[in-house]
């Protein structure tokens, strides 16, 4: 009523609105998906030398044990103990205080660093984020040598650093710069001179420390000790030995020093455009957390661009990923697909109601979204795919109460009332019920704010964002709208006679046929049980399409993007050539696809973007970003892949991975066993991994850990040692320096700092550093060490073992354990094959070994997530019958009201089913959104009923219940079928933005349609039923 009395001040705040609305979206960060914010702290320790089992039993037992107990607030802690480093990864509670737990960890690592090997480095805590993956990955692809290569990457690593946002910069397919003194075996025996003495005098020659000060000439000057080592021609003339009248050099001992690269563990190449392929150096940046994505990227790209002209560089530089397009063209898409909504909305309401009525209401939807964003934006929400998402969604939802005011204002200017006084009375008779359709909608998608975990971050922002519309578009409606028609009742608009008279009778003819057969429906008892049965019956066998699994189900389903993961894993132990070559066979095929636009190589390492080994870095694996031209064609092109890689002979697994939708997770399928007997463990993990790879729609199976990854152990005499005057320590110090050699110092070079390393030269065929050690076992044995005793083959002094090592020992909550985990096949049933897999392992008697299993992966996950949905719109149904009651004070009009929703459930099932959907999670989210707008048009219904059976009563007309339920349902016909159409034709856009939400809309669409179908027969039948023989 306050904002009808002062029309100017209305105005005046609409415009504030607009502009702080306008402000808001343009000061807003922008990005794919919401950031999970799930804290993780991982401790690292590096104890060099030690097997995986010698590291699980010295190291990650001793701080596990501490910390599972010392620590509050964590959900999980697992550990992982391979050879030379412990690696404990610790989940915190979301709501946990990252920072002071950290500090806490530090405290139980500093009291228990007496327990660790001596020899172990002091363990690391560091805070890790979902979020730190890269946002924009590319490649530089070059004829130019490797040392000009790498020159070229170090300069533009430096320049992207300064790029405000950037959080990590990581480079693959090249070396660091690294100056290597490469030994000659036999110098060093002719001069007597060991690899430690060579390593000790160029460490020793390179100082530079203050040695004092002295006073001169009245003044103070301080004296600085600096030896001639300054540069890297300097190293050559270090004096290693003196030799009666003659000096040993480290020159005369060299076969040669070289200033390039280490030995890299990755090397990438790439091909564009079906062209040869080229060597490539790879950039992977991470973003700050909190950044801009699209601005961060934008701002590498002009970066890159500026580095390539100010060099003039012939380099190629070629695009891989960039997250910032990717979140530009699919928020592009939401966009045009929300305007498209907006579009369809408002033909529908003026179709119904008329043009002038249509623009006012349809002038809610950007009032109520401006508004929303200021208060997103203060309460520090970003714009996402998943909040724009929301925004679509609900502009069929927010305009319906528009849509009650406008038309309740126009029927009463009809009768010849004044236009405040039609506002007035309109806003007294609606303004509860549309209060009460609101909450009702409203106390559904609260109790989604309580879902947990990764999940309930990555949705939140649904009901965030949803409940912040929905009150503000409550408020736009009963507060804006009346004055707003106020304003422009005398705007003449142009009037479509025609038009309107042939919805009129479009609208006359439906509502002809409706009422007729609800006359017969109400008169007819047999009838009216055929609906009531016929509608149970119906219930049932969707359930049992689900049950069955004649509906499929999945977590999230798998996305169209336009790029495409190979994974590739040699047996172990396979070198980095060998790896290359194989590798270079599936290259061949990828470049034969017209599809593909290009390809990005990197052997030494496993795909980030995968659930399952991301990053894993070992020679035997590998991983291929391939980019297509069309993002519609994914799925044709994987499935091509996957067909023509299964008759390829890899010598190992091929992994074509299908990006995936939605939150972090697991693999589809996955089942840990638990046992401290490792052996055992092993074995039943192997069973159960036969078992789960036996079962039809089964893919890319694997255990969680590698057998026979092959070491030379090489075990000391230790009385052979104590003849020859050694000890274990000076035989393990010339044994690396030979084989891995020794950083020996570091020098600033031009403001960087290069290691030199300084290794014997094994392989006398070869004057590379990085070709050394292409020898054999005999050639070790072979080498001569310097003795107190003389002079002695070093094999002398060992044992030589052939051993085979496990590469991973994994922990969880202190439990070793192995993990089994598969994919699913298109077109087959997760939950069907988690269910055949659950009853093939109740065939093992695992208890009787001593194995507890427990199942992880997106099956649970989605099981687990379902449950809370299940709550979650429990508790919603408790708040709806909250809103419900305090509307109508009555049980058994609240239960009328609810008694639609099931119907709504087999509208969902219905519409899954003849589009071949899943029920996945989204889908069941859409039938939670369901819920909240089918029960409004119940409330529509029986809030009329009431009105008129009251004024029935009162003014004593002595109309028949049949009677007043015709007249009540001829009356709300209109209105049900408006808000109807504008939400299900608001949705028929969403259908098509993405695979991962197609569900929700088409949830949505069916389930409204049929309930509404419903609604309109149901309910009239339910309430006969109910009020028949109440007198009163």
């Amino acid at each position: 009523m306050f904002f009808i009395n002062k029309i100017k001040f209305t105005i005046f705040l609409v415009f504030i609105f607009f502009v702080a609305g306008i402000f808001s979206v343009f000061q807003m960060p922008k990005e794919l998906y919401p950031e999970i914010k799930i804290p993780v702290l991982v401790v690292n320790t590096v104890y060099l030398g030690a097997s995986a089992e010698d590291i699980e039993n010295t190291v990650t037992k001793v701080l596990e044990n501490e910390l599972v107990g010392g620590l509050k607030q964590v959900d999980e802690i697992t550990s992982s103990s391979k050879e030379n480093v412990s690696s404990i990864t610790i989940k915190l509670n979301e709501k946990a205080d990252a920072k002071a737990i950290k500090e806490d960890v530090n405290d139980i690592l500093k009291q228990n660093r007496s327990a660790l090997p001596k020899d172990a480095e002091e363990p690391f805590v560091f805070e890790v984020s979902f979020s730190e993956q890269p946002v924009y990955i590319f490649a530089i692809s070059s004829t130019e040598a490797l040392n000009n290569l790498y020159k070229i990457s170090d300069e533009l690593k430096n320049e992207l650093k300064k790029v405000n946002g950037v959080s990590k910069i990581s480079v693959s397919g090249i070396g660091e710069r690294q100056i290597t003194v490469l030994l000659d075996k036999n110098k060093l025996l002719q001069y007597n001179v060991t690899p430690q003495e060579v390593s000790r005098a160029i460490s020793s020659a390179k100082n530079v420390f203050p040695v004092g000060s002295i006073k001169f000439n009245q003044q103070n000057l301080s004296v600085l000790y600096q030896s001639n080592v300054t540069n890297y021609n300097s190293l050559e003339h270090i004096v290693v030995k003196n030799n009666k009248d003659s000096f040993v050099t480290v020159k005369d001992l060299a076969v040669q020093i070289e200033d390039g690269l280490s030995e890299t563990k990755t090397f990438s190449r790439i091909s564009k455009g079906g062209l040869k392929k080229q060597q490539a150096v790879v950039f992977a940046i991470t973003k700050q957390e909190g950044g801009n994505i699209m601005v961060l990227t934008k701002n590498i790209q002009e970066t890159i661009k500026k580095f390539q002209e100010e060099k003039q560089l012939e380099s190629d530089f070629i695009e891989v990923i960039d997250f910032g397009d990717d979140i530009k063209e699919q928020l592009s898409e939401l966009v045009v697909s929300g305007l498209q909504t907006i579009l369809i909305v408002i033909l529908i309401v003026g179709l119904f109601v008329g043009t002038k009525e249509a623009i006012i209401a349809a002038f809610a939807i950007p009032l109520s979204f401006l508004i929303s964003f200021i208060i997103m934006f203060y309460l520090g929400q970003t714009i996402n795919f998943m909040s724009l998402f929301s925004l679509i969604l609900v502009i069929g939802i927010l305009i319906d109460s528009s849509i009650v005011i406008v038309e309740g204002i126009s029927d009463r200017i009809e009768k010849h009332k004044n236009i405040k006084d039609a506002a007035f009375e309109t806003l007294q008779v609606f303004s509860k019920p549309v209060i009460a359709g609101t909450l009702t909608t409203v106390a559904v998608f609260l109790p989604l704010l309580t879902l947990s975990g990764i999940v309930g971050q990555f949705m939140g922002a649904i009901p965030k964002t949803i409940i912040t519309v929905l009150f503000i578009s409550l408020f736009v409606a009963l507060a804006f709208i009346p004055s707003l028609l106020i304003i422009f009742s005398k705007t003449k608009i142009r009037n479509f006679k025609k038009a309107e008279k042939v919805r009129e009778s479009v609208f006359d003819k439906i509502s002809e046929k409706y009422i007729s057969r609800l006359r017969k429906v109400l008169s007819n008892q047999k009838i009216q049980k055929q609906i009531r049965y016929s509608s149970i019956a119906l219930f049932f066998v969707m359930i049992a399409f689900v049950v069955s699994g004649l509906i499929g189900s999945a977590f999230f389903p798998p996305e169209e993007y336009d790029r495409i993961f190979i994974n590739y894993q040699n047996k172990v132990n396979t070198d980095l050539k060998t790896t290359s070559q194989k590798v270079k066979e599936i290259e061949d095929l990828i470049q034969k696809d017209p599809k593909v636009l290009s390809f990005t190589t990197t052997i030494g390492q496993s795909s980030a973007f995968t659930a399952k080994n991301p990053g894993v870095a070992s020679s035997e694996r590998a991983n291929i970003v391939i980019n297509i031209e069309d993002k519609k064609s994914s799925f044709e092109t994987i499935a091509y892949l996957e067909k023509e890689l299964k008759k390829f002979n890899a010598d190992g697994t091929i992994e074509v991975i299908k990006p995936q939708s939605g939150p972090p997770t697991g693999s589809p399928i996955e089942v840990k066993l638990f046992s401290e007997d490792l052996e055992i463990l092993e074995k039943y993990a192997l069973k159960t991994f036969e078992i789960l790879n036996s079962i039809k729609g089964v893919k890319n199976a694997s255990t969680g850990f590698d057998l026979g990854v092959k070491k030379i152990v090489l075990k000391p005499n230790e009385y052979k040692l104590a003849q020859k005057g050694l000890t274990s320590t000076e035989l393990s110090l010339f044994l690396r320096s030979n084989i891995y050699g020794v950083l020996a110092t570091s020098l600033n070079l031009k403001g960087e700092s290069v290691d030199v390393h300084v290794k014997t030269n094994l392989n006398s065929d070869s004057r590379s550093h990085t070709l050394s050690n292409n020898v054999n076992v005999e050639s070790i044995k072979n080498t001569i060490i310097k003795t107190r005793a003389g002079n002695v083959p070093v094999g002398s002094l060992f044992d030589i073992e052939i051993k085979s090592d496990r590469r991973n020992i994994g922990h969880q909550e202190g439990k070793r354990y192995i993990a089994v985990a598969s994919e699913v096949q298109d077109g087959f049933n997760t939950a069907l094959i988690q269910k055949e897999f659950e009853k093939k392992l109740k065939e093992i008697d695992f208890k009787e070994a001593g194995i507890e299993i427990k199942f992880e992966g997106d099956a649970e996950a989605s099981s687990d997530s379902s449950r809370e949905l299940m709550i979650s719109l429990i508790y919603g149904i408790l708040l709806m019958i909250l809103v419900l009651m305090w509307q109508f004070n009555s049980f058994k009009d609240t239960y009328l009201i609810l008694s639609v929703i099931p119907m709504g459930l087999v509208g969902v099932l219905i519409g899954l089913f003849i589009t071949n959907k899943d029920l996945s999670f989204t889908a069941m989210l859409g039938f939670i959104a369901l819920v909240g707008i089918v029960v409004n048009n119940s409330i529509i219904l029986v809030d009329t009923f009431n009105n008129l059976k009251k004024k029935n009563k009162e003014e004593k007309l002595g109309q028949t219940l049949e009677e007043i339920i015709v007249q009540g349902a001829i009356l709300r016909l209109k209105p049900i079928l408006i808000t109807t159409a504008t939400t299900v034709f608001g949705m028929v856009p969403l259908i098509f933005v993405s695979n991962m939400w197609s569900p929700f809309a088409i949830a949505l669409i069916f389930g409204l349609t049929f309930s509404t179908f419903v609604t309109l027969f149901l309910v009239p039948i339910r309430y006969l039923k109910a009020y028949k023989n109440v007198k009163n």
